[in-house]
């Protein structure tokens, strides 16, 4: 792979990455709400020492970040097939291809 191809990488590798950092940033603050013995109120994102709230899923509260994380997975996956498939052509093609062979000494 070639320094465009990691650029490429990284850059769809950056929504999952922020995905799963901000996930594991608000597991966290849950953990410690409830450690105190609080609620948790996922619309305000801070603690409730008054009433209890329902759970709502991250992926619910954030669809965007879900959505721009799968495209993301999805163009990693392609841009990977794509550059294994190049690079499997150029190899070929440096073996000087199948109907190129010497003729035998």
């Amino acid at each position: 792979m070639n320094r465009s191809h990691w650029i490429v990488s990284a850059v769809l590798l950056a929504a999952p990455i922020a995905f799963t950092l901000s996930s594991a940033h608000e597991f966290f603050s849950v953990d410690w709400v409830l450690d105190a013995g609080a609620s948790y109120d996922y619309g305000t994102g801070r603690p409730d020492f008054t009433q209890g709230h329902p759970f709502i899923p991250f992926t619910e509260r954030h669809p965007t970040l879900g959505t721009i994380t799968k495209g993301s997975i999805l163009g990693v996956i392609v841009c990977t097939v794509v550059v294994m498939m190049a690079s499997r052509k150029r190899h070929v093609s440096y073996l000087g291809g199948a109907g190129n062979r010497p003729p035998p000494l």
